[in-house]
């Protein structure tokens, strides 16, 4: 009977492990690997990703390992044999699995000391960032397993030969195997590619402890264990009459791996893991079980106004009961899910995760659910079956053998039941999939459902086949109806039988500006009866033609003789004043506002200031408002060129006023530009069919003067105090005392005052004395939003930046429709773990590069008023030429004006390209100083962790050199 006995075991442990730490190599390896791994983790792209994880560390961990497992290894065996203590260690009673054990044990427990040193970096992390506490324990969690993994075959390596190079050697090829060769030769998507360290480390780099992951390292190392096992009791067998057990047990060995593969295998299909993130991102969430519960009782889930209504009027039938069917009857759910077989490698992880969910809600509706998975190759039956159902590829370029090549990809999916269906036509993102599949079931389980109504206005929001992506999006969860407001808008109306029936319960109003005033009235009318409306008006909308800017004229219409007639004029001239008096609120067609703040580094020369960030980095810690539905647990929002609504002060004894809640609000550092501050007209010139015409089009400016409400007035101040200077009236100097008095008190005001920003979007809301609502309205001034662009960076698998604008304008129609069904799985968002230090230091150089912009803006003033002086003075020469008549003074006159106004113009232009010139170079030095301060928390991030284990290697080689010198005799010590 086999025995096994933990004192020997721990013996040979503590041997082993004090054999390899008895010499300087064992630290120096320990010191290179911390160093190496700072290195790989705080690189360039670390910093331009800007996030506190360990992500570009985890991509090059299992190359990493190639040096440090042979390290550790190498001796293991090697040693043993080349001093020829094998032999007495063999003799000794203990059994090969003891020794095999103890030693195993004892090189985990080297790795484990190399990686708790490492761990500095997670330390590094909390100093610069705020990193996810659960994320970095799964990665070092999924670090001590990969090593653990790799350390058995760096032994099979070692005992192979009695050499350490050589064992170093065969310890690295023989780890590159799992580590890069599998993936590279079977490609990650391949049942193969899965059984790589590389690929089985992405789980648990993004919070996830995936049974998969936890059975193919444990399995690894048990193989590699078994093949050291059989080599170092090859002694037993290798000759006499058990000569021919070679061939047995390498028959074993391959049973044993065929075995572990397809645990490992199972495994991965079985989708089990754990989820260590904060929101719990990769878990079933509350609101799909309740979801999948409600398919056994749609009775008791009963949300929809129809059915509210048919209560009230004493009629507990629905369509359904009058075909004979009990209301109450459980639905049935089927999901046909169209998937190809073979994916490129970005759409690995999408697939993996898409067949585990079905997986789990095939398990999760037990009867009530049932999924059927097609999978689709290329001019397959398969592939006609999916475009049948409205299921539509993507093409997906990638690089397969050093070619680039396109592949049609299919990641859909049909959801119906008795009451509807709904078709995902592409599954992009793998975040989105649970929320996608749960709407999906929530909506066909509904016999009824909410309708969104669409105003008609001329930003053409529905447009036939050429609709926007926002009302595809919608057509997942509502009916969809266009309203026209040439009539009185009525969300409610009576049928020939006189009885009522509902048209739509929320009214979407996309550029309500282009409205003509009739239909503008029938909008305010609308609002003002206290219907649920969504309305987005933007200054400058840039999605949209400039015809649709509220501050410009409609285009002329022509006749069928091509003849152009002016065009019913805008409502209110496009400012909204009808609407934003009702509303109690301030909103200006022609000015947009700017922030300094963008957390996306990597962007920050290609995108201007007008694109502004809502998040809680620009300053303001409800700048997306934390106790509102629509943007609770939301981290980022970009609108593009948005404008800025304002609350009118209401008097103190003004009653029942409208509750204004701020939704998106820029951040500290953020001003306003004026129309002509950050656009210019350019002619364009278009053929059509009555010939060539002309049309004004709008640039954007280049280079604006992006000042805050204080720095305007510092502006303001530094003018008038020159213009003190130059004045030489005594009036004009106290006209000017005055002027700069005021703007001083101003200037007192706004430091005292904290900047708050400017608020993009809010709700506004109002009751009358009973409790009904008398206004219900989400402005929001910026229509870019929620363009098709963010709709198409959603459902990318590796989108280059994860924005909440999608979620924000879903969440704003539920909280109107009164539906709050899916607001807690679209705010289901990843923890927001940015370097707070690194974008404490860029916001200090970002302010001195401002005040020395600022200075550049006030000397090219200064210039151009010289310049403008000395125009001036030479005229008021001639003026006063008494030699000179009349006539030939205005002759002169006219002379100098036109010399001056060329020397003007070309004074103009050098003095802007100077500004623009001095502009470059201090943002040029703003981003040497900007890099260097990141080069700075690097070489700390790298030189700091090594510290601990080399003081420890201190510590212990003292320890050592006094022991041994306690063991001396005094007599042979040098004096």
């Amino acid at each position: 009977m086999l025995q096994f006995h933990p004192n020997v075991v721990f013996a040979v442990l503590k041997r082993n492990v004090a054999s390899y730490f008895s010499g300087v190599l064992g630290y120096l390896f320990i010191v290179v690997f911390v160093v190496v791994g700072g290195y790989f983790a705080f690189q360039q792209q670390f910093f331009t990703n800007n996030e506190a994880n360990l992500d570009q560390l985890t991509g090059m961990y299992p190359l990493l390992l190639l040096f440090l497992i042979p390290a550790i290894t190498m001796t293991a065996w090697s040693d043993e044999k080349k001093l020829g203590t094998d032999e007495l260690l063999f003799t000794l009673p203990a059994s090969d699995l003891e020794i095999l054990v103890g030693k195993y044990l004892a090189v985990l427990t080297v790795y484990t000391i190399a990686l708790l040193f490492s761990s500095t970096h997670a330390i590094v992390l909390a100093y610069i960032g705020d990193p996810e506490t659960g994320v970095i324990f799964a990665t070092y969690l999924g670090y001590w397993l990969a090593g653990a993994a790799l350390l058995a075959a760096g032994m099979f390596a070692s005992v192979l030969t009695s050499s350490a190079t050589v064992a170093f050697v065969l310890g690295a090829v023989i780890c590159s195997i799992p580590v890069y060769f599998i993936e590279q030769i079977a490609g990650p998507e391949t049942v193969a590619g899965r059984l790589s360290v590389a690929t089985q480390l992405r789980d648990f780099s993004i919070g996830l402890v995936p049974l998969s992951g936890v059975v193919y390292f444990i399995s690894l190392a048990l193989f590699m264990l078994y093949l050291n096992m059989v080599f170092i009791s090859r002694r037993h067998w290798s000759g006499g009459k058990m000569a021919g057990m070679g061939a047995h047990f390498a028959v074993r060995t391959i049973a044993l791996a065929i075995i572990l593969i397809s645990l490992t295998a199972i495994s991965t299909y079985a989708s089990v893991r754990a989820d260590l993130t904060s929101e719990k991102l990769y878990t079933l969430s509350e609101t799909t079980h309740k979801t999948v519960d409600r398919l056994a009782n749609p009775q008791a889930a009963k949300t929809d106004d129809a059915d509210r209504e048919n209560e009230a009027n004493g009629n507990d039938q629905s369509k359904e009961d009058k075909k004979g069917k009990s209301k109450n009857e459980p639905y049935v759910v089927t999901i046909q899910a169209f998937i190809s077989k073979d994916v490129p490698q970005q759409y690995v992880d999408v697939r993996r995760r898409l067949l585990g969910l079905l997986r789990r809600y095939d398990r999760e509706g037990g009867k009530l659910i049932d999924v059927r998975y097609v999978d689709i190759e290329p001019f397959s039956k398969e592939e006609e079956e999916a475009i049948k159902h409205g299921i539509t590829a993507r093409t997906a370029r990638s690089e397969r053998n050093g070619r680039l090549v396109s592949d049609e990809v299919y990641m859909g999916a049909k959801v119906e039941s008795r009451a509807g269906d709904i078709v995902i036509d592409f599954f992009g993102n793998a975040d989105l999939i649970e929320y996608e599949l749960t709407r999906a079931i929530g909506t066909v389980s509904k016999s009824e459902r909410r309708t969104i109504g669409i105003l008609r206005t001329d930003a053409g929001v529905i447009r036939g086949e050429e609709e926007w992506q926002i009302v595809t999006e919608l057509r997942r969860q509502y009916d969809i109806t266009e309203v026209s407001a040439d009539s009185k808008i009525e969300p409610v109306r009576k049928d020939e039988h006189g009885k009522e029936e509902r048209v739509f319960d929320v009214l979407i109003a996309v550029m309500p500006s282009s409205l003509t005033q009739p239909q503008f009235k029938n909008l305010v009318d609308y609002v003002k009866a206290g219907h649920p409306a969504l309305i987005c008006d933007d200054p400058f909308p840039g999605m949209l033609p400039p015809p649709l800017y509220p501050s410009q004229e409609k285009s002329p219409q022509r006749d069928f003789r091509g003849q152009p007639s002016p065009s019913e004029p805008k409502a209110d001239d496009g400012t909204l004043s009808s609407l934003t008096r009702l509303l109690k609120i301030e909103w200006k067609n022609d000015q947009v506002i700017w922030d300094q703040y963008n957390p996306h580094i990597e962007y920050e020369d290609v995108w201007p200031q007008t694109f502004v960030f809502v998040g809680k980095g620009n300053g303001l810690e409800s700048a997306l408002n934390p106790n509102s539905p629509v943007t609770q647990g939301f981290n980022e929002v970009l609108c593009l060129f948005p404008g800025s609504i304002k609350k009118f002060e209401s008097k103190k004894d003004e009653k029942n006023v409208p509750t204004f809640v701020p939704l998106l609000r820029s951040g500290r550092q953020t001003g306003i530009l004026e129309w002509e501050e950050f656009t210019r007209e350019v002619p364009d010139v278009q053929m059509t069919m009555f010939g060539p015409q002309v049309r004004t089009r709008f640039e954007v400016a280049p280079n604006p003067d992006y000042l805050t409400p204080l720095q305007k007035e510092e502006e303001k101040l530094a003018e008038l105090q020159e213009q003190l200077e130059d004045a030489e009236d005594d009036a004009e100097k106290k006209s000017l005392r005055k002027e700069i008095a005021k703007v001083e008190k101003k200037i007192g005001q706004l430091k005292k005052t904290p900047e708050i920003g400017h608020t993009i979007a809010a709700h506004i809301t109002q009751e009358d004395k009973d409790g009904n609502a008398t206004l219900n309205v989400i402005f929001v001034s910026d229509v870019d939003f929620l363009g098709d662009q963010f709709f198409d960076i959603r459902n990318e698998p590796d989108a280059f930046i994860d924005l909440d604008n999608v979620p924000f304008l879903l969440n704003a129609i539920d909280v109107l429709a009164e539906d709050d069904a899916y607001l807690d799985l679209r705010r289901r968002s990843q923890h927001d773990n940015r370097l707070t230090l690194v974008e404490k230091t860029r916001k200090e150089f970002d302010k001195k590069r401002q005040e020395r912009r600022q200075q550049a803006v006030r000397d090219a003033r200064k210039r151009r008023r010289e310049a403008q002086k000395q125009f001036e003075e030479a005229r008021e020469e001639i003026a006063n030429d008494k030699s000179l008549d009349n006539r030939q003074k205005l002759m002169k006159l006219a002379n100098v004006a036109q010399d001056e106004s060329i020397k003007l113009k070309a004074n103009e232009e050098s003095i802007e390209k100077r500004k623009q010139k001095e502009v470059e170079q201090y943002k040029a030095e703003f981003q040497r100083e900007v890099r260097e301060a990141e080069r700075g928390i690097m070489f700390w991030a790298i030189i700091i962790p090594p510290i601990p284990a080399i003081l420890l290697g201190l510590i212990m080689l003292g320890v050592r050199v006094t022991s041994e010198r306690s063991h001396l005799d005094p007599s042979r010590m040098r004096s």
